[in-house]
């Protein structure tokens, strides 16, 4: 299935069905939409709207490519998101403190949730109740918002849970692989540029563009030392929005 989503029309009338695309986007994109049944509608409502925020993947081997070492074993993959980061905190060497440095931490069974001053939340899963409150307040450091409310459960091996190895999240080290910064205000300031250039050609507009200013690009965290061009793309992806822009 394709992701372009084809728009036509002229800038006042597609400017806002561009803003309510991308911010559905953001709401759904890693989510199964069932995770929204029992939401409280004043939560989902009192969320601000998203700035920059911070998406961090682990993986259960430490190096690239991302397969798994052993035959039968599946690969584990974690992304966790941080919203609304702090720009003041925003180091290669802080984000991978916050990972747990290049030895990662052990994931599992148990979820942390924190909710936020902002209407959002940060999760984190661990082996055990301590590993995943750990690495959530750790993640939390490099938010701005401020915690509300901390909660952790656990999902217990029974149903198919039981029998499905895929549904069921056994002890595992896991090891941060790399992180993005997405800038969300770039994100609609870019693709209204998008959007008048097509226009100026009598083309139609498209939501599939690169948008190459309004992030950060992916940044390696497996790396023992910071790569030498993560400073600029953390800056790039953090600068103010300007006129010029």
């Amino acid at each position: 299935m394709s992701n372009d989503i084809i728009l036509s029309g002229n800038e006042e009338t597609l400017k806002p069905i561009i803003t309510a695309i991308i911010a559905l986007k953001q709401m759904l994109d890693g989510k199964d939409i069932g995770q929204f049944i029992g939401q409280p509608i004043e939560e989902t409502v009192r969320a601000s709207p998203h700035t920059t925020r911070l998406i961090i993947t682990f993986y259960s081997v430490q190096n690239p490519p991302w397969k798994s070492i052993f035959p039968g074993k599946r690969l584990i993959r974690a992304t966790y998101k941080v919203p609304d980061v702090d720009k003041r905190k925003m180091t290669w060497r802080n984000i991978k403190a916050a990972c747990g440095g290049d030895n990662g931490y052990m994931w599992g069974r148990f979820l942390t949730t924190i909710g936020l001053s902002n209407g959002r939340q940060i999760q984190a899963y661990g082996a055990t109740e301590q590993d995943a409150e750990e690495r959530a307040r750790a993640f939390l450091t490099l938010s701005k918002a401020d915690l509300v409310t901390i909660s952790t459960t656990e999902q217990k091996k029974e149903g198919r849970r039981a029998t499905d190895q895929f549904l069921y999240k056994e002890p595992t080290r896991i090891y941060p692989a790399y992180f993005n910064i997405i800038n969300s205000q770039r994100i609609v300031k870019e693709s209204l540029k998008l959007l008048n250039k097509e226009s100026n050609q009598k083309r139609k507009s498209t939501l599939s563009g690169d948008f190459m200013e309004y992030g950060s690009g992916k940044i390696d965290l497996w790396r023992s030392k910071e790569p030498s061009e993560s400073k600029i793309m953390i800056q790039r992806a953090l600068r103010p929005l300007t006129d010029d822009d």
